[in-house]
């Protein structure tokens, strides 16, 4: 998915009460959508649980700034947890990148989890 519709998307998800997390009252200005949908390289779901961690992670009707989401992608960064989802997030980014003919994604995708080295018989897996 392109950087402006998966911005479009976050942007409504922070407005939606019903199905987002309007209801946290929070807002943003345009920059701030760009730099999540940015930092999700087309992950969609990815964008979405970054924003609604950034939200949680702020007062109610707090302005989301461009400093919460750099804060938030350096924590995030070099996260590879093999028993939680982002392991699971990351096989299923693979896995779609693969099924999308998108070569590139699919060496980052297959990269991440190779230089998470934690994952035991992964390379074996590979190979």
């Amino acid at each position: 998915m392109n950087t402006a519709a998966i911005a479009k998307i976050v942007a409504q998800a922070v407005s939606d009460g019903e199905r987002g997390i309007g209801s946290m009252k929070c807002y943003a200005q345009d920059a701030v959508m760009t730099s999540i949908a940015v930092l999700s390289n087309g992950d969609m779901r990815w964008a979405l649980k970054a924003l609604e961690t950034i939200v949680t992670s702020l007062p109610i009707g707090s302005e989301i700034k461009v400093d919460d989401v750099e804060k938030f992608s350096g924590e995030r960064a070099l996260r590879y947890d093999a028993d939680e989802d982002e392991h699971y997030d990351t096989i299923s980014a693979y896995i779609k990148s693969m099924r999308g003919c998108d070569p590139d994604a699919a060496i980052y995708w297959l990269t991440k989890m190779l230089g998470a080295a934690k994952i035991p018989g992964l390379l074996q897996a590979v190979w």
